[in-house]
């Protein structure tokens, strides 16, 4: 068996009807705030929204601003940082050829990231990345 992780921030997607008569709702994880509007940029580029997020730990509730756990706060109403153009991917996150999907490390994917997060990684971990989004 594999070990679990709690999540701090879950998102949720729009609720839709299946062919079962069922519903469900897409779910997004974040740890952070960064995290948090990197998933709200990844949903809106594949044309999905994210309504609320609830916490799970008090990191959680600290990072959207709530007092109590798994009370669901509108992701409008959720104080973001400024994330900027990632320099490293250019902005596109996720690139499709074929059957191989390229996605950037540094925005995790999502074409935003906060200024200087890049810094991290040595010069020669980050070409490749470059190279695949020139």
């Amino acid at each position: 068996m594999g070990r679990s992780q709690t999540v701090n921030c879950i998102g949720q997607g729009i609720e839709e009807t299946d062919s079962t008569g069922g519903s469900s709702s897409r779910i997004y994880d974040a740890m952070n705030k960064m995290e948090v509007s990197q998933e709200i940029e990844k949903a809106k580029r594949r044309g999905e929204s994210i309504v609320g997020w609830y916490a799970q730990t008090k990191t959680g509730c600290k990072t959207l601003g709530t007092d109590h756990p798994y009370d669901i706060i509108k992701t409008e109403s959720i104080k973001l940082p400024k994330l900027i153009e990632c320099p490293i991917c250019g902005g596109v996150g996720r690139k499709e050829s074929r059957s191989v999907v390229q996605c950037c490390f540094v925005c995790d994917g999502s074409g935003i990231t906060k200024n200087g997060y890049w810094k991290q990684w040595q010069d020669w971990q980050l070409n490749g990345i470059r190279a695949e989004f020139a």
